[in-house]
């Protein structure tokens, strides 16, 4: 249950950008101390039939991700005909077990460049928090 007075921050998690094919590219390490949940979404491009990308979830100890593993991945592939775009979301409890900071890594498993980004829905701690972007509240 969301209680009404829970706010929540949507950041940018990995700015858009090209992957080359076979490459991969890593999002900003976020640090999540101070949350209780969390969801990744990774915006995909067009992805050519048969072809896939694989997003995983990353964990470690250090701001800067030095040390960082792999908690979870999920690969995506496009059906027949191919999709002009995706989403795939990777969503759960903030816990010490996985490690202090969390990003998200997409591989491009196909054969042409991918265009992807990022964004992560925390829940936050501040009122309102600073997450440099622009808002609209109507």
């Amino acid at each position: 249950m969301h209680l009404i007075n829970e706010r929540y921050a949507i950041l940018e998690a990995m700015e858009p950008q090209s992957i080359a094919a076979a490459g991969a590219a890593t999002g900003k390490f976020f640090d999540t101390q101070t949350r209780k949940t969390f969801s990744f979404s990774a915006l995909l491009g067009a992805v050519t039939a048969g072809k896939s990308a694989k997003v995983e979830l990353l964990a470690s100890d250090a701001a800067e991700g030095t040390d960082a593993a792999p908690v979870g991945e999920v690969t995506y592939t496009a059906p027949a005909g191919g999709v002009d775009g995706h989403v795939v979301t990777v969503s759960g409890h903030v816990t010490a077990l996985r490690g202090r900071y969390l990003a998200l890594r997409v591989t491009n498993n196909g054969t042409a460049a991918l265009l992807a980004s990022a964004v992560l829905l925390a829940d936050s701690v501040t009122n309102p928090e600073d997450t440099g972007g622009t808002t609209l509240v109507v």
